[in-house]
């Protein structure tokens, strides 16, 4: 047998392990789920609302590697949309504090981050605009005074008095 025919051999047997994984349930209720969500296109396959496991979505991102670059954004921005059966593995777990912190740095399974970053805006309800990052700031009695003024005056929660006030000093 000539070494053509060893690759050609070997490519078809790795051609027919990959077919039969993507008629896997678990590939198949985990793309159609990004496909009925509008994240994916996938050829053959029905888009479903059937919640996939965390588990299952890794498993179909070693298939898919698309999934790798969703699975941040999705834990991120819309976590119902897959079950946590277990807790997140530490890789994944760290690029998705990153995402809430605002400061995405890590990659992700050989993922940069601009790639899983880019997703962010896409899933969710509101996908035109950025989630909002929580920041904790320390106030002064006086501070807090004032701040409860304004939203007294204005009839506005407190993080609206302070967006209102950034605003005001950003027009000048």
């Amino acid at each position: 047998m000539t070494r053509f025919q060893e690759l050609q051999k070997k490519a078809q047997k790795q051609f027919r392990r990959l077919q039969k994984q993507r008629r896997d349930p678990r590939y198949l209720n985990v793309i159609g789920r990004l496909v009925h969500e509008g994240l994916l296109e996938g050829r053959d396959v029905t888009p479903t609302r059937t919640r996939a496991t965390v588990d299952d979505a890794l498993w179909a991102a070693e298939i898919e590697p698309r999934i790798h670059e969703l699975l941040p954004a999705i834990l991120f921005r819309h976590p119902r949309m897959l079950l946590q059966t277990r807790p997140l593995p530490d890789d994944l777990a760290q690029v998705v504090m990153e995402l809430r912190r605002g400061r995405a740095e890590t990659a992700f399974r050989g993922i940069p981050p601009e790639k899983y970053v880019q997703w962010v805006t896409h899933v969710g309800r509101d996908k035109a605009k950025r989630p909002a990052v929580a920041k904790t700031h320390r106030f002064s009695e006086e501070d807090l005074e004032l701040i409860a003024k304004l939203k007294k005056r204005w009839g506005i929660g407190e993080t609206e008095v302070l967006k209102r006030a950034l605003k005001m000093v950003g027009d000048t």
